[in-house]
This record gives C-alpha cells, structure tokens and sequence, in this order.
C-alpha cells in the first residue's frame, strides 16, 4: 500500500469515526483538519428566520455552521410548487447563503453538508420558510384633528397577507409606548411614531418606522397677558382667528365650563373662576370652509391669588386736628404694605394675627400698594373729616352717539366760596383718573369716566395748605347700555380680509373705510383695503333703547407667499421627501406651512413633507398670524412610484450545432423607469461571476450552463440605485437532439380517404403547415391533400428545428382481388396480389350467418405471384350461389397507410 492509499485509508476512518460521533485519535502526520485538535468542534446545522419579507430586495441570511475549511455546501430553495429558485454549491464563501425571496408563499431551504477529501455526508437538513408581503405604509405624515373626535391612525394596509407576524410598537413624543396594534386611536394633537417589524430569536428583520403628526384643524392662537396672572386683575384674551368663537375652561374635574362667547375674551377671574390656580382655557371656532370640523385652539393660565387686606377706619380727623387712625391687618399670607399717596408714611410687612396701626392721620384719600409672595393690589382707603364737605356731587348716565356712547360719568357742584381742586381715584388701579379746579360757589364740573369704582376727594385752599374733603361712599359709573358683538381688533389677511361680526341677535353693521366712506353690509364683508377701519353695530328696531357700539380695526393685506415644492430626498422604500422652498424675502419661522392632498385635506404642517403615494397634492406657505389665500395654493404632481418592476428572464438555450444560446429579460409594461441591468452567473461550484459586459442590457448571449441571475434597479436623487426587481434561469444543457422522425415521402388517395398518421415523436412544441398556412399544432397529423408540407418542432429551451416531406397523391389499390366467382368456369379461382409496399394481408370470407368459410394470411414474397388463391369449396364441396361478405386486411411499410377492403364476393354457377 503506498503513501497515498495509505492517507486516504486513515482520512476515510477518522472521518467516519467523527460523524459517528467517536473520538478521534490523534495521527501526527495528518493535516490538522483531520486531526481531533483541528476538527469537528463546530457541527452543521441549517439556522435561518421562519418568517421573511418577499418582494422587498432584502437579501435573507441562513447559516450552515460546520467547518467551512473542510466542508463542502450544498443549497437549495423550492417553491411550493417544486420549482428549484436556487442550486448553490461551494465552501467556505457558501457557508451562509443569502436568497431574496422573489414572491409570497412556502418555501423549502435545503442543506447538504459533505465533509473531507472523499465528501462523506455529514449533515442532511431543511426548514420551512413563511415569505409574507412587505406590509404597504398608509400612515400619513399629517392628520388633522376636529375638536371633540377620537381618530383612529393605521400604521399599514390592514388587508396585508400575513399582517399577523408583524410586531407593532407606537409611541408618543415623550417616547411612551402606547400600543403594540396596528391601529392607534387618539384624542390630543403631537408628533407620534410607530415601528413594526418581524421579530425572530431576539431580532428584528424586515423594519420600517413611520412618523406622523396629529394637529388641530387649524391652530388659534392667543395673545396672553402673561402666563401668571393675579385674580383681581380683568384680562382681554386676543385670539387670531377672525371668526368669533365658544370659550371655555376646564375645572378641576376636567369637565369644561363655558365663558362669554366671541372672537377674544374678556375675563375677570374673581368674578368667572372658582378661584386661584392652573386652568386650561379653550376657544372653539367654526371655519366656514370646513363647518363639520371646528377648528381649536387652548393655552393654560396661572390664577395668582391677590393680597387679602383688611383695613377698618378707627377714628376721622379735622382740618384742625390729625386725629385720624386706620388698622390694617393680613387674613391670609404676610404682605408688604407702602402707601402710595403718602411716601412719609411707613413701609411695613403685615404678618396674619399682627395688625398694624397708622395713627395721625389727616383727612383724605389714602392710596396703598399691597404685595404679597404673588401680586400686588392697589387699596383705597378714607379718612374722613369731622366737617361736612363743600362739594357735592351727583350721577350723569351715558350718552348715546351717532357710532356708540358716551361713558357715564359725575357732575360737581361747589356749594362754598372756598376754591379747591377735585380729584377722582380709581378704586381697581389707585391712580388718578380726573382732576380739576372749583373757583367759587356754583362753580360745576362734568367728568366722564369709563365704568367703575371711584373716590372723590376735594382739596379746599387755605393758608396752611389746604384741608381734604374725602367722600366716604363709592362713586360708580354704571356699564352702558350697549348692543353686544365680538369682532377682531386686527385682521392679517392674503387678500381681501373677512370680517363677520358675531352676536346674539340681530344686528345692523356698517364700516368706515380709511378713507372715510362708510358701507352698510348685513353679516359680513370683504375688506380690500388696508388700514383703520371703525366698525359699527346699531340695534335692529328704532324702539329698541340700546347704544350703538363702535370698535376699530386695523387691517393688513399682504400678497401670497413665493413657494415652491422641490423634491429634495428619496429612498428605495418609494419614500418622497418635498421641501417648501422659499425666494429668500421671508425667514421659515415667520411662516407656517401647510400641504394638502387632493381632497384639500390637511396632511402636513411642516417645511419638509413626505410623501409615499402618487397624487395631486398642494403646498401653501402662510405667514403667521395671517389669513390663508384663496388662490395661495401650490400644486403639486406626484407621478406613480416605480418600487417594484416584475420581469421574466425567457431562456433559449444551446441548441444544436450552436455554441451560445441566450436569456432575455421581459419586463412588465410600463416598466420605463429601468435605469440599470445587472447580469450574474453561478457556476456549478457556487463560484459567482458579475457579467459587467452585458450591463444594462435586456438579451444576452450564453456559452455555459448554469444560473443566471439579472437584477434591475432604478436610479433615485443623489444617484443611490434601488433595486426593483429581480430573476433567476437556470440553463440546463441539452442532452437530446430535435430530430423529428419523419419519412421523405407519404402516399395519399383523396378520392378513398386514405390519409398517412404521421407520429414525428415527443417534443414540447409543433406546427404543421403548408405552403405558409398553418394547419396544426398537436403533436400527430394527417394530411388532407397533397403537397410539400414542412414541420417545426421545438423544446422548453426555445430551439427549434425543420423538416419537410412530400405527400403524394397514390390511389392505386394496396391489394388486387376480383368481386366474382364462377363455378361454370374450369379452374376457376379468387386471386389476391400485393403492391410492392404492402408488408402482408389477411383474407376472411363469411357465409350470410357469420361463419367463417375461408381465412388466408401471406406475405410479400417480392414476385408478382398471387400470394392467397380460393377455390370456392369447403372440405372439397362447393358453396351455394349466393353473396359472401369478404374482409381483407393489409399492413404496409408505413404504419400509417394500414387499411383494409370491405366488400361483397357473389359465387355463381
């Protein structure tokens, strides 16, 4: 035994030992790889995902362990059908296989491991594989969301083939997971994002994360004092939205309480809020271009509570003597408390239960700022002199004017020669609010003040500076008697602006332009001016008592906004992003964008849109605060996406006598947007090859057998190339030739309906014609008149192959007999003979019951003797005259020219 059968021997029993799951012994002049210390540590095994992703150009990885520098690989995919998809075979570069699977369905992976020199089996394996459709995205990047409604988002088409494998998991802006189903039911606007994928041993595969935002129809918003106000102030909420609306604030329990109805709101807390806190206030608007869906808008406020100060007048005073004594006291938190209107009087912090005491007073008016940790409230406090004032005074009520009111107000009468000087406080602020001189008795002032509480206080001159006369009660100027409605102090708007007045009832309005014309108009009008305009609404009815009220407006027009919509970014996933693009005269933050899709609903809201389906769409760019225009709107065509081109490779294989065949790609129609053509060829040994020589083409030529694989993409923004499709052919070498067997010539008699049956044997295609005509494609024919016919037959590798023949008209009887026999005739016999290409025949001659009276089979000697002679007799006794049905058979070259005679013989005497 030499060296060689002797290696071969030892790697043979190492081997077998191993896969029979024995120790090896260690033999130290084989390769490590057959050694115990170099091999066999990592068994094969088929590992892969169960459930994949067809038609999405992902590449599936499945692994077959073992030990890839002795191991040889053997792959295979089966549809469920049967069809093999892939045949791959190698080593160590085929330890894993990656396989795009090309439709949904079953599908079987198959591995076979061979081991060694002598590739014994190590390891026989497969599994079944799920192949689903890649879920197809509906989730728009926008929504918009009406007041009151609960809207239901769909990550992907519900109706996916086999949805049920896929993991979903939603989330809020904080990141919050929220639902792990493919439908999420909302009720507040954010930004919310969804990921679904395919998870299998801790991995997921086959994912994709979409984003959306959900905001309100529209968006109102507000011009705030402040995001902490004090209960004692009286706030005027502004709202942009230049349609009046339902107000409202939430209560502890969430539950919402109305408010005045208008466009802004006017809102005193002490008297409309349960008290001090934080509250949610909503304003609800119909928009007139959407009535179904009110457009929203909220923002919260913090209610500070204001000072609690409780002040009690102890003792007045005299002009004479300042006896006067106020205690001031803290019910609730320490205050600081400095007066206002006497800088000399002390500052001082007021702690609950510790009253302070102001002692010395003069008469008058005594105005105090009181802060607690929050707010600072302005007090109004009186001390009284002993002596009776020279002033009185008495109420003037409003006025009624041609365009509203004028306010209520006092009129002052001086009932003593002592000049002095009035003045008026308010009690909300503790600022003056009039002021002025009485000379002498009877002297009389008028002073309109806006409605509310005040002080009168009167300052009588004298030589020591003059002595104060407070009135001790409240002065009120009552609210005047007006008609109601809201309207908007300032309207932004593209184009014409719409004003629409709000009110309960009925009102009559009219409008003072800037330039000073005035139009009557009934519920709303389009403003096509900029600038002031006063507003004015008079009541109905000339009975009805109510002031007219006015209000201003200004008004600013501007021109749409120059946007364009330009693709900027696409991926492979058909995932289109747009930017609003602007000319530079306008900074992106003064502006707010909105997209729409073809129903004129709202779908994005940001600069940047994305888009994942064809349709006409349309992008504006509004600025803020501003009205939309009527014609602001952008169109946009978003043309069919091309993510998936389905194609056929068609094979013509080498046929015979050829030395190349080829394999032509056959894309589906309206397949244009093919921007590039890869070709590659896998050997029998797994070895890959990229046919850069046919790139981009659709035929190519062939010279081996083997798989071959095209791959076409299309080419997106930026020049990323997408794959789009793909197939595979495997081109088996022909074995067998077309080689149909035929006969150079056939007989034919048209006139006795002798026609040949011409079998050419077994092939996948036929066509028989003649003189261009087609006549059949099965698989026999017989001719039905003479002529040079010609037969095309071809296999499933697209070779084809031609032969003609002749059929020939040939009418002259296969077989000559006479029709008579005469027994009066000496040596009288039937005679049969045979045509040269007539093999052998059969006689048989029966009496008029059935019987058989005369039977004869002969072949064709070659010479022109008769081959079957009859006498008429039986057992040496003639038959009785008569007719006897004779039947002859004959049998030629060709099968399909064998026939036979039907006739009547007659016997006579």
């Amino acid at each position: 035994m030499n060296f060689r059968m002797l290696f071969y021997f030892y790697s043979y029993v190492i081997i077998l030992l191993e896969v029979l799951g024995y120790t090896t012994l260690f033999v130290p002049f084989l390769p490590a790889f057959l050694s115990h210390k170099g091999y066999g540590q990592t068994p094969p095994a088929l590992t892969g995902p169960e459930v994949v992703c067809a038609q999405s150009g992902q590449l599936v990885r499945f692994f077959g362990g073992g030990e890839p520098q002795i191991d040889r690989y053997f792959w295979t995919v089966v549809n469920a059908s049967g069809d093999t998809l892939a045949n791959r075979s190698g080593g160590e570069d085929l330890q894993e296989l990656r396989f795009a699977f090309p439709t949904t369905g079953t599908f079987t992976v198959g591995l076979r491991v061979r081991r060694g020199p002598f590739e014994l089996p190590v390891f026989t394996g497969s599994q079944q594989v799920r192949a689903v459709q890649v879920p197809i995205p509906i989730l728009r990047p926008d929504f918009t969301l009406c007041a009151n409604e609960t809207l239901s988002l769909q990550a992907v088409d519900p109706t996916t083939e086999g949805l049920d494998a896929f993991t979903f998991e939603w989330r809020d802006e904080e990141g919050n997971l929220i639902s792990n189903a493919n439908t999420l039911n909302v009720q507040t606007q954010g930004r919310y994002t969804v990921r679904y994928f395919l998870a299998q041993n801790d991995e997921a595969s086959c994912e994709n994360q979409l984003e959306t935002f959900v905001g309100n129809f529209g968006e109102i918003r507000f011009t705030l004092p402040g995001e902490e106000v004090c209960e004692d102030q009286v706030l005027l909420i502004e709202s942009d939205s230049p349609f009046a609306g339902n107000w409202f604030f939430l209560d502890a329990s969430g539950t919402r309480q109305p408010l005045p109805r208008g466009v802004n709101l006017t809102l005193n807390p002490r008297n409309q809020l349960p008290g001090p806190g934080s509250y949610t206030f909503i304003q609800e608007v119909q928009n007139p271009d959407n009535p179904s869906c009110l457009v929203s808008g909220q923002f919260t406020l913090e209610i500070l509570p204001a000072p609690q100060l409780l002040a009690e007048v102890l003792q007045g005073a005299s002009c004479e003597v300042a006896s006067g004594q106020l205690r001031l006291s803290a019910t609730a938190t320490p205050l600081q408390v400095r007066s206002t209107s006497n800088p000399e009087l002390p500052t001082f912090t007021l702690q609950p239960g510790s009253p302070q005491l102001l002692s010395d007073l003069t008469p008058g008016v005594y105005t105090f700022s009181v802060e607690n940790a929050f707010c600072v409230s302005a007090f109004v406090l009186t001390i009284p002199n002993e002596a009776p004032s020279p002033l009185s005074w008495s109420s003037e009520p409003p006025v009624c004017t041609e365009e509203g009111v004028e306010n209520g107000g006092f009129r002052l009468l001086l009932n003593d020669d002592i000049p002095g000087t009035y003045i008026l406080t308010s009690r909300a602020s503790g600022e003056e609010a009039a002021a002025g001189r009485l000379e002498g008795s009877g002297d009389t002032a008028l002073e309109r003040l806006p409605p509310g509480a005040y002080q009168l206080n009167f300052i009588a001159d004298s030589p020591s500076g003059g002595c104060a006369f407070p009135e001790e009660s409240v002065l009120e100027v009552d609210v005047p008697n007006q008609v109601q409605f809201s309207a908007p102090t300032t309207l932004r708007s593209c184009g014409p602006a719409l004003l629409a007045p709000a009110a309960e009832e009925a009102l009559q309005y009219s409008i003072r332009f800037p330039d000073g014309s005035v139009q009557a108009f009934r519920e709303d009008i389009r403003l096509t001016q900029e600038g002031q305009y006063v507003l004015t609404a008079r009541p109905e009815t000339a009975d009805d008592s109510r002031c007219p009220r006015s209000q201003t407006i200004q008004v600013f027009l501007f021109e749409p906004v120059p946007v364009q919509p330009v693709l900027i970014e696409e991926d492979c996933s058909g995932n289109l992003f747009f930017e609003a693009q602007l000319d530079g005269s306008l900074a992106p933050e003064t502006l707010s964008f909105r997209w729409y899709d073809a129903d004129g609903a709202i779908i994005g809201r940001e600069q940047i849109l994305l888009i994942t389906r064809p349709g006409s769409y349309s992008v504006e760019a509004l600025r803020n605060g501003v009205t939309a225009c009527p014609d602001g709107r952008v169109p946009l065509e978003v043309a069919p996406i091309l993510s998936r081109a389905a194609g056929e490779l068609v094979v013509r294989a080498f046929c015979e006598n050829e030395l190349e065949g080829s394999i032509s790609l056959l894309l589906e129609e309206g397949a244009e947007g093919v921007d590039e053509i890869r070709w590659q060829f896998f050997d029998a040994d797994g070895g890959v090859q990229e046919l850069t020589a046919f790139a981009n083409q659709s035929e190519i030529a062939i010279r081996e057998a083997g798989t071959y694989e095209a791959v076409w993409f299309r080419q997106i923004l930026g020049g990323q190339r997408c794959e789009i499709g793909r197939d595979v052919a495997l081109v088996m070498p022909l074995d067998q030739p077309l080689t149909p067997d035929l006969e150079a010539m056939y007989p034919f008699c048209e006139r006795n309906g002798r026609r040949p049956l011409i079998r050419p044997g077994n092939f996948d295609t036929y066509r028989w014609e003649l003189d261009g005509e087609l006549l059949a494609t099965s698989a026999t024919f017989r001719p039905a008149r003479a002529g040079l016919y010609t037969l095309t037959v071809g296999n499933a590798f697209g070779c084809v192959r031609q032969e003609q023949f002749l059929v020939f008209d040939d009418c002259d009887p296969f077989v000559a007999f006479p029709n008579a026999l005469r027994y009066d005739q000496a040596d009288s016999e039937l005679l049969f003979w045979m045509r040269a290409d007539v093999l052998r025949i059969e006689v048989e001659v029966f009496s008029s019951s059935g019987a058989l009276v005369f039977s004869c089979e002969a072949t064709n000697e070659g010479d022109l003797a008769p081959v079957c002679r009859w006498s008429g007799k039986i057992n040496g006794e003639r038959l009785p005259t008569g007719v006897y049905p004779m039947r002859v058979r004959y049998f030629t070259r060709n099968p399909g020219l064998d026939g036979r005679y039907d006739r009547s013989l007659v016997i006579l005497q």
